[in-house]
């Protein structure tokens, strides 16, 4: 039985007969649908920002314009071009109505998510789990959709592909992946784990997504453009993280290290050994998700690393870190409370709850950040604690 087919079923008891234990699965999936779709409303009043960002570089797609012109600042479009491909319904709305259908997707793949994941986890406890490991992401979630960003599809992209992997069907994961990779470059860490893995058809499917990406653009670009709008991504890449590492936004790793060393608040990572420190750190952790036993932790860790590791760590790509507290949730009754405890003290620093002087010491001291990797060294040490679990990229651990 794939882990998909068990996400209904696996919170109906344990040893004790059916109803011995809360249909949690259920609940868990009305509780986490509701609360994003109420967050969604909000936000599509109060903001929604970087969804035009999107919109805007979709129906420049169409026309065959430039996507990354420097007069756009911070709101400059930074993914890959072929992704715009999947967007151009989008384009097609006025913005409004556009982003009411951004929400509704964003909304739909959280529920989704909600379903899916417990049978990822299995166990009685499996659907509670999931639903306090949402409780301890839900302030990177508020900040998620109030930015109406696109890390959740990545979460939906990357889960779909452990799924598909799961199921036999390891082209199809690898395809997935590489779409998630076009969204946001840091999933390419899941690449890296098809490397280490041999996984070579996963690998195979992830080359061939990526190279369709790259040549997408050749519908609207002609041959010409499509190579000069790979390069402008390319570069966009390179010149776009240096100055804004330092924000108090920026709560992964690099943040943390800028955060620590700047000589003033939100300047950028000074030259020298904070950036080889921020490297270092970095790559520590990447190798401890890369190397983690058993595949539920290892894909979670590597989830939470996507998040981290990057020099953008914004506080909202931490949703990726879902399936990893979920499965800290699901260990022990301890681990719960932590997990939710957590999430509960990070709605504190809140503009509109403590004030903005409180919400930007919290975060000028990247004590958001701090917390979260604790997290991280947990899961590390919990799944070393149990021991070996059966490697065979089929068997859910935990």
């Amino acid at each position: 039985m794939t882990p998909s087919s068990t996400g209904g079923h696996a919170a109906g008891g344990s040893g004790g007969g059916p109803g011995s234990f809360p249909d949690w699965n259920r609940r868990a999936q009305r509780i986490v649908t509701g609360v994003v779709i109420v967050l969604a409303v909000i936000y599509y009043f109060r903001n929604g920002g970087d969804f035009e960002v999107y919109w805007r570089a979709a129906r420049r797609f169409v026309r065959g314009e430039g996507l990354y012109p420097a007069t756009d600042g911070l709101g400059t479009y930074r993914y890959a071009p072929g992704i715009l491909v999947f967007l151009l319904p989008l384009a097609a709305l006025p913005l409004k109505a556009g982003l009411v259908a951004w929400y509704a997707t964003l909304a739909v793949t959280t529920a989704w998510l909600a379903r899916v994941l417990p049978g990822q986890i299995r166990g009685p406890a499996a659907g509670l789990a999931v639903l306090v490991g949402f409780l301890g992401v839900l302030r990177p979630f508020m900040d998620e959709l109030m930015y109406a960003q696109a890390n959740l599809l990545v979460l939906g992209l990357a889960v779909a592909a452990f799924i598909a992997e799961d199921r036999g069907q390891e082209f199809r994961a690898g395809v997935l992946v590489s779409l998630a990779v076009g969204l946001k470059l840091t999933p390419a860490l899941l690449v890296v784990d098809m490397v280490l893995r041999r996984r070579w058809r996963a690998l195979a499917g992830a080359v061939s997504g990526g190279i369709a990406l790259l040549v997408a653009p050749v519908v609207t670009y002609g041959p010409r453009g499509m190579v000069r709008v790979n390069l402008e991504w390319i570069e966009s890449l390179r010149s776009s993280a240096t100055g804004i590492v330092g924000s108090q936004l920026n709560q992964g790793i690099f943040g943390q290290v800028a955060l620590a060393t700047q000589t003033f608040l939100d300047g950028p990572i000074p030259p020298g050994w904070p950036t080889w420190l921020a490297v270092a750190l970095s790559g520590g952790v990447v190798l401890v998700a890369l190397l983690a036993r058993g595949p539920y932790p290892r894909r979670a860790m590597i989830l939470y690393a996507v998040a981290a590791a990057g020099p953008l760590g914004w506080l909202w790509n931490f949703v990726c870190g879902w399936p990893l507290m979920s499965w800290i949730a699901s260990t022990g009754r301890r681990q719960r409370w932590a997990v939710g405890i957590f999430g509960l003290a990070m709605l504190i620093p809140m503009y509109d709850v403590s004030g903005q002087a409180f919400e930007e010491k919290v975060y000028g001291a990247g004590l958001p950040g701090l917390g979260l990797m604790s997290f991280f060294a947990l899961a590390w040490a919990i799944q070393r604690r149990r021991g070996r679990v059966p490697e065979d990229g089929r068997a859910a651990a935990a």
